[in-house]
């Protein structure tokens, strides 16, 4: 195409006007005065003369080239350029070159845009649309040429050349102000087809202007539009000058294990205005080809349509939405019946939520000894490997990927680890937690003089599973640390469960014993066991089990990947809330009971073997009249700091259930409340410390009362 430099060379351009600088001195003569830079003043010119010195000027001028009287300034505001008369000039032509300066400006506004789009890495839209401009502009210079031959042969005035650019100079106008908008805020891509776009609407009705502009926005879009395209029915992101509304984020590889949501994403401002609404259908339907080829599948991608640039946006809905079933469909298909996804999730559901009965049962049979031990003891690959073999040897053998199950230790208790998750969630203070969230009676013993808060191998054991691609994209980082939050809060209450039923299983031979004083323990041990249990019924039960349900049929309706990932991912929230693994308050009051039923169990194991040796060797007084005290002491203190803990429980558990409006949690409030049982344990306790408070206060009475 041709453009200024083109159509007229600076060369001949220069040529060109020393011969009309030379024709008019030669018309002039001696007569004419020139100014110190050779320029001719004007005023001491006759009128027919001035008009034709400007009808010179105004030809340079009108091609963007200097002129030799007309003066150009710019606005460093609005980058917009002005055009001055010259001086001394007659004020009638004066009028006339001040209607014709106004074109001039705003070709030198085009012409500046289009030397602006021509920079080495620009934007591709810029330099589509600059294409378009010198398409327009070939008229214009044929216009000018037309002219300067009639200059030349006497035959222009200032009025003719008026009346010759007015048709023009509307064009040229509506040119100038887009080209100005452009220029004024740096618009490159999407922001440029914006303003093209409502160009084409802000001219309905100008039939000429409106076919010109959307002669222009087709032209622009068109490299942006095939960027969409391939996007769209390849997945491949063709983006040099970084203009398209999607872009990568991190690399896709099967190893990062990333949600589906965070590899690619959409630039906002890189949106054009037209393509808005469709704008998230173009990054799935991308998105869902980039898995198939990383997958080595490919979409059957049955109706492939060009995108061309249309004024109704809905227009390009049907052909998106067409690629995005298409692309979606063959997603789905690929992870349903290729990678297996419905075993995958069900293999995670039996290992994380302990459905594998004997599997568990026989680990903790050979790993009980490695995992009693304090945490620092533990050896990871014996663990590991007595996992192993608990695999091979249960009923789990059968599972395909029973390779992929691994264990490990966390740094954390699993409420100290979920407590400091909720605190920084809610920015607050986020000072890791390690201590205990219940006061444990002090003069409670525990076997070989292990410390309360020390953490053994039970309290840090977790499951970790390995996910290959694409099935990582379902079970990704943040998806498999949610399951290992409610497999080591179902695996530390089976703990206590455990502990707590040997101890029942332990003291058999001193309940035969008939010792009246060590009833109190056993009803206290009795009630931990109860709220063991039906905290584990709830959980199992109530929770997990019809919310996967729900979540199995969820998957399998799915429509769409983003359906898929929304229904596992609503499982796992919807699990965590209920389970109160996500309210501090209930987390630390559940975690602090169950803490407190272990240490109980653990001690009541340590003082049923103790008395059992003596009872076996017939020392029946000496064991009554030693451990009475001992055992009576302690289990007052613990149950009074059980019956507490279960009493705020229920106090929160009721709150919540009032304020979020769950009915499981309401159900398993009546379940551990059962008749009032522990509000009235809190109502005696808290009437039984007001009277012994009132007994401190009262004065002892004196010696000269008549009752003393």
């Amino acid at each position: 195409m041709s453009s200024v430099s083109s159509a007229l060379p600076v060369r001949q351009q220069a040529q060109r006007a020393q011969q009309g600088s030379t024709v008019v001195g030669r018309r002039i003569g001696a007569a004419v005065t020139k100014d110190n830079s050779g320029v001719v003043n004007l005023s001491q010119l006759p009128q027919d003369m001035q008009e034709q010195a400007i009808l010179n000027d105004l030809l340079f001028v009108l091609l963007n080239v200097t002129g030799t009287y007309i003066a150009a300034r710019r606005d460093e505001t609005t980058r917009a350029i002005k055009l001055i008369p010259p001086p001394g000039l007659d004020p009638q032509l004066k009028r006339m070159v001040e209607r014709i300066l106004p074109c001039c400006a705003d070709f030198a506004t085009v012409s500046r845009f289009i030397a602006a789009a021509e920079t080495p890495g620009e934007s591709r839209v810029n330099q589509a649309l600059a294409e378009g401009l010198r398409d327009i502009t070939k008229d214009y210079y044929l216009l000018i040429a037309q002219l300067e031959h009639q200059l030349y042969s006497g035959n222009l005035t200032l009025q003719k050349l008026q009346f010759c650019l007015q048709p023009t100079h509307f064009v040229m106008e509506k040119l100038s102000s887009i080209c100005l908008q452009l220029l004024q805020h740096d618009c490159r891509g999407a922001q440029t087809l914006s303003i093209l776009h409502q160009a084409t609407q802000d001219t309905i009705g100008q039939a000429k202007l409106h076919a010109l502009c959307c002669s222009l926005a087709a032209k622009a879009s068109r490299p942006y539009l095939d960027m969409v395209g391939t996007w769209i029915y390849d997945g491949l992101l063709t983006d040099p000058a970084s203009e398209f509304m999607v872009r990568h984020r991190t690399a896709i590889s099967p190893a990062a294990n990333e949600p589906l949501t965070m590899q690619c994403e959409l630039v906002p401002d890189n949106i054009p205005s037209f393509l808005e609404d469709v704008a998230d259908l173009i990054l799935e339907t991308g998105r869902y080809l980039r898995v198939l080829a990383q997958c080595e599948r490919q979409a059957p991608m049955a109706h492939v349509r060009p995108l061309v640039y249309v004024q109704q946006p809905h227009e390009y809905r049907d052909i998106v939405q067409t690629a995005h079933d298409e692309a979606n469909q063959a997603l789905l298909l690929a992870l349903r019946r290729d990678y297996r996804l419905m075993q995958r999730l069900t293999s995670v559901r039996n290992y994380f939520f302990m459905r594998q009965g004997d599997l568990f049962i026989h680990f903790l049979d050979t790993a009980e000894e490695e995992l009693s031990a304090p945490h620092q003891a533990v050896n990871s690959d014996r663990l590991s490997s007595l996992l192993e073999l608990a695999l091979r040897t249960s009923s789990a053998a059968s599972d395909p990927f029973k390779d992929d199950l691994r264990c490990g230790l966390a740094r954390m208790r699993v409420a100290n680890e979920l407590t400091n998750i909720i605190r920084i969630s809610r920015s607050a203070d986020a000072t890791q937690t390690d201590g205990e969230f219940v006061d444990l009676p002090r003069d409670l013993p525990l076997p070989d003089g292990l410390p309360s808060k020390e953490m053994t191998g039970f309290d840090l054991f977790t499951l970790e599973y390995n996910v290959d691609w694409p099935i990582s994209l379902i079970l990704d980082h943040h998806a498999m640390r949610r399951y290992q939050f409610l497999f080591r809060f179902i695996f530390e209450m089976k703990d206590v469960e455990q502990h707590l039923v040997t101890s029942v299983v332990a003291s058999a031979a001193v309940r035969r014993s008939h010792l009246p004083w060590m009833q109190r323990a056993f009803s206290l041990r009795q009630r931990m066991l109860t709220f063991v249990q039906t905290l584990e019924h709830y959980v199992v039960f109530v929770v997990i089990e019809p919310h996967w349900s729900a979540m199995q049929r969820a998957v399998r309706e799915a429509k769409s990947i983003d359906d898929l990932l929304a229904a596992h991912n609503d499982f796992l929230d919807t699990c965590l809330r209920k389970c109160m693994l996500t309210n501090e308050r209930l987390l630390k009051t559940v975690s602090g009971l169950l803490r407190l039923s272990k240490v109980f169990a653990l001690y009541m194991k340590r003082f049923v073997r103790t008395a059992d040796t003596q009872l076996r060797s017939r020392a029946v007084e000496s064991a009554h009249q030693s451990s009475r005290e001992t055992v009576l002491q302690s289990t007052t203190k613990a149950e009074a700091t059980f019956y507490k803990q279960m009493g705020a429980l229920i106090m929160h558990l009721t709150e919540v259930a009032a304020v979020e409006n769950e009915q499981d949690l309401a159900k398993i409030v009546l379940t551990l409340n059962y008749n009032g049982f522990y509000d009235r344990q809190v109502h005696e306790a808290e009437m039984h410390q007001r009277t012994r408070a009132q007994q401190r206060e009262e004065p002892p009475p004196s010696a000269t009362s008549p009752r003393a």
